[in-house]
């Protein structure tokens, strides 16, 4: 792990990950972690998120498991002070002579005493989660996440409808494809951004170092979608379909993207 990643960031970030867990469905569970939500409602790079966790692995994580999580949570079956005081008094029942009363007493007090300190273990657990963290990078509930994500994709999503507005692709700029509305149908055009944003950040990661899915990314991708006869429409959709023009949605599909991609790659490498 990097040297400039610090002692309350890794605190910050584990307890995010407690946060996510116990908020899973089963809990223990990081299935709805990601690494650019978190970093952003931490006010962290995103690199800096993704090193802590891979460093956890094989120490406090097992892939998307907190290890050990069941064992880190108090025992739910002796939870109350009336219910340890009665197996208290049914272990006394049990003993024979005074002194072996007087040791069972004595192993009574130990057991209360182990379970009221796993409680407050896991109290003081608690508030250190709460507190750990820098005031300007307290852990955000899975909710909040969940909108910032909304938000980013949000924005991702409207980059991408002007960017490529603005592409030479669009009638508008002497291309073929028609332009879309930036207001109307917006919730329709995020879903189908949604769709490749996995090889987004893929691509983002391997050209530009960072999985932040950017406007020039867009710029760039709608560059290399003119340079294809076929994703600009210049080739129509074949002897059966000769007047086919694509249009964003087909042109926001994961495998026109990886299509796209592959073949700049193969050109580069060529």
């Amino acid at each position: 792990m990097s040297r400039n990643v610090t002692i309350a960031e890794c605190v910050a970030v584990w307890a995010a990950m407690l946060e996510c867990a116990s908020q899973a469905s089963p809990r223990g569970s990081l299935e709805s972690w990601d690494d650019e939500d978190v970093a952003a409602g931490l006010g962290l790079d995103h690199a800096v998120v993704t090193a802590i966790r891979e460093a956890m692995e094989g120490k406090v994580l097992s892939g998307n498991e907190i290890s050990a999580w069941i064992t880190r949570q108090p025992k739910r079956e002796d939870n109350s002070a009336s219910d340890r005081k009665r197996a208290q008094r049914d272990r006394q029942k049990e003993c024979v002579t005074k002194s072996d009363k007087d040791s069972c007493h004595s192993m009574s007090r130990n057991v209360t005493t182990e379970t009221e300190t796993e409680t407050e273990t896991e109290k003081k657990e608690k508030q250190a989660r709460s507190s750990a963290a820098p005031n300007d990078a307290s852990p955000t509930s899975v909710v909040d996440l969940k909108a910032e994500r909304s938000e980013r994709l949000a924005q991702v999503a409207d980059d991408a409808i002007r960017t490529f507005n603005a592409s030479k692709l669009t009638k508008a700029n002497g291309g073929l494809i028609p332009n879309i509305s930036a207001t109307i149908g917006r919730e329709k055009r995020r879903t189908q951004v949604s769709r490749c944003i996995r090889t987004a950040r893929e691509i983002c990661l391997e050209m530009l170092g960072s999985q932040t899915i950017t406007p020039e990314f867009w710029e760039a991708y709608w560059t290399e979608v003119l340079r294809d006869d076929h994703a600009a429409g210049r080739s129509g959709g074949g002897k059966d379909h000769p007047n086919w023009v694509p249009d964003f949605e087909y042109l926001t599909r994961e495998s026109t993207m990886l299509k796209i991609y592959d073949r700049a790659a193969s050109e580069d490498a060529a």
